[in-house]
């Protein structure tokens, strides 16, 4: 009886080991991708259109080796999953990812019409990453998001000896924002910034803080010595340029040479110089631009998974117009833009250009889904220019509070229902087989004594 106990228990807690451990198991969710697609082509009565990767993130195994070749990665039109010839590059498509300067053509076999819709679906997860809608053969091919302008930095630079004569001048680092990248390794070591005379790139000796110069950043209290190798003369211009856009950061212009000192005497008059610099144009009196942001949601908490509606609206409230705005919010890696109007998105940037004449408002809608369980902030930066192009800029921040609303769970509250079905017929069977065994020793112990007479 002992020994048929001992099996049974080991039975049960063996089944209990391989069960539990199972049923806990969990399958992560796979994180949707943040790629820049772009759908070119997407007019009434074309019947090819191209998806491009503009940037980001690639998409892991998007294509499989045979036909439809859709995996991670899926096209449908209408809502119907487009099985007709797709290219990869030019080349047929084998199994493998969606990388950035990828181009995947679809030839349709029929003309798209006016209000049709292409989206390109992530699989593992269902989520839209592009959507459009075809417009009508009249309207214009639409045309991929410009890529944001880097911004120039704001530093004070002085340029010091641009004297008539002399052969060397020195670019000092005043204070401001450093200039990255400035310099490369090699020779004539500019990058992000560069020096010219007269129009012409100066490609001679330069000394950065009197050592050679290496590839790195132009930073406050930063000197660059530039030996020339020749002698200025009245007339030469010196312009610093951040190349990136191209902007001029400072720039020496008309007479180089040093003032003349006049001894004076009782015959000779200096004779006053009839050149007046021409004054910059100046808004000073007059009104300008002002430029207000605002935000709204509907939800300021919502949990992990939630998708939440946020408006953000810019309004000029000055007397003039407010000239090549630029608005920008950088997105974090841990939300998710499912849906922008009023803007246009780049991986993980949603911005707008344009105008606005006083009075005059722009909204921007996008629906965010928050994908991790952190307070996140969204910084949104706007600049703009007035009539005479003089620069000025806000900034706000949209703050999310992520929650995910914790409820109290049993031990057993991880463990499909089928697998504790299974355990509690395991003990029942068990317990079964204990009353058996003890019941058939019973009987067998009994013993009955006649007395003889």
């Amino acid at each position: 009886m002992k020994k048929a106990l001992t099996i049974c228990l080991v039975f049960c807690i063996a089944m209990s080991v391989v069960v539990i451990p199972v049923g806990a198991q969990t399958t992560p969710t796979p994180k949707v991708p943040n790629a820049a697609l772009v759908i070119e082509g997407a007019l009434g009565g074309s019947s090819k259109i191209t998806l491009t990767h503009h940037g980001g993130d690639t998409i892991v195994d998007a294509f499989k080796g045979n036909a439809p070749y859709w995996n991670s990665l899926e096209v449908r039109i209408n809502g119907a999953i487009y099985t007709g010839t797709v290219k990869l590059n030019g080349d047929t498509v084998s199994a493998g990812d969606f990388k950035p300067g990828n181009e995947l053509e679809l030839f349709l076999g029929w003309e798209l019409s006016g209000g049709d819709t292409i989206s390109v679906v992530y699989t593992p997860t269902g989520d839209i990453m592009q959507r459009v809608k075809v417009a009508s053969a009249s309207s214009p091919t639409p045309t991929p998001p410009p890529i944001p302008t880097p911004k120039v930095p704001n530093a004070a630079l002085v340029i010091e000896g641009a004297l008539g004569g002399s052969s060397k001048i020195t670019l000092t680092h005043h204070g401001g924002d450093t200039i990255v990248d400035a310099f490369k390794g090699s020779a004539p070591h500019w990058n992000s910034l560069e020096v010219m005379i007269n129009g012409t790139i100066h490609t001679g000796t330069i000394k950065l803080n009197g050592a050679t110069v290496s590839a790195g950043d132009f930073k406050p209290g930063d000197e660059l010595e530039l030996f020339l190798g020749w002698k200025l003369c009245d007339g030469d211009t010196i312009t610093v340029i951040y190349t990136p856009t191209g902007d001029i950061l400072v720039k020496v212009a008309g007479s180089v040479s040093p003032t003349p000192t006049i001894t004076p005497t009782p015959t000779i008059t200096p004779t006053p110089s009839t050149v007046t610099p021409m004054p910059a144009p100046t808004s000073a009196g007059e009104p300008g631009p002002e430029l207000s942001i605002s935000q709204s949601s509907l939800k300021e908490e919502p949990d992990v998974g939630e998708e939440v509606l946020i408006t953000v609206a810019i309004l000029n409230k000055g007397k003039a117009t407010a000239k090549n705005i630029h608005l920008e919010e950088r997105i974090p890696s841990s939300i998710a833009v499912n849906y922008v109007e009023g803007a246009d998105k780049a991986g993980g940037l949603v911005y707008w250009n344009g105008e606005l004449e006083p009075g005059e408002s722009h909204s921007i809608t996008h629906t965010l889904r928050i994908l991790e369980e952190k307070n996140r902030i969204i910084p949104v930066t706007v600049t703009y220019e007035d009539a005479y192009g003089n620069k000025k800029q806000k900034s706000t921040e949209i703050y999310l509070t992520a929650r995910r609303e914790e409820e109290p769970t049993s031990p057993l509250s991880n463990i499909p229902w089928v697998y504790i079905i299974i355990l509690v017929a395991v003990v029942l069977v068990g317990l079964a087989i204990i009353v058996a065994v003890r019941r058939g020793g019973e009987g067998g112990a009994e013993v009955t004594i006649e007395e003889k007479k």
